[in-house]
């Protein structure tokens, strides 16, 4: 797979969110459904509201690492997906609904990332990439998931 590999500091991002969890696939069906409601009820568009000329972001947020017992183990297969801007601190001061979805801010460590690119119809790209990283990438390269923000970024083309 090509990647590359980038340093990033710290950063917010704010949007709208929901959880969601991995048990059976749902997260590759409720994402997308997420995506396609989210249009039509107008909350793409509050979300651009607050960083207008930003890329669009999704990003999986919120892991848990998996502990002893049955409660932490369920808690470790669920995440936050956020349909996000990148924006200063503060864009979001208090949670609020919208649509069924919670709008947060969640900020970002300084890290250093691995980069891919999905090229293709979605959500088909986006999630057969993701398939590839755990399954091949991670597997092959010595790279360990640090638990911290996956990030999709939805550049113009």
């Amino acid at each position: 797979m090509n990647y590359r590999i980038e340093k990033r500091e710290s950063f917010s991002i704010a949007g709208a969110s929901i959880v969601v969890n991995c048990e059976n696939g749902e997260n590759f069906r409720r994402i997308p459904q997420f995506w396609q409601e989210s249009g039509p009820n107008g909350t793409i568009g509050r979300v651009l509201e607050l960083n207008p000329g930003t890329p669009l972001i999704g990003a999986c947020v919120d892991f848990k690492m998996i502990g002893d017992t049955a409660a932490d183990k369920e808690e470790s297969t669920r995440f936050r997906y956020m349909i996000a801007v990148e924006a200063p601190a503060g864009t979001v001061t208090e949670p609020f609904e919208h649509e069924g979805a919670e709008f947060v801010e969640r900020k970002v460590p300084a890290s250093s990332w691995a980069v891919f690119t999905a090229v293709g119809p979605l959500p088909e790209s986006i999630q057969s990439v993701t398939r590839r990283i755990f399954s091949e990438w991670f597997p092959s390269t010595g790279y360990q998931h640090a638990c911290g923000p996956e990030l999709e970024i939805y550049l113009k083309v």
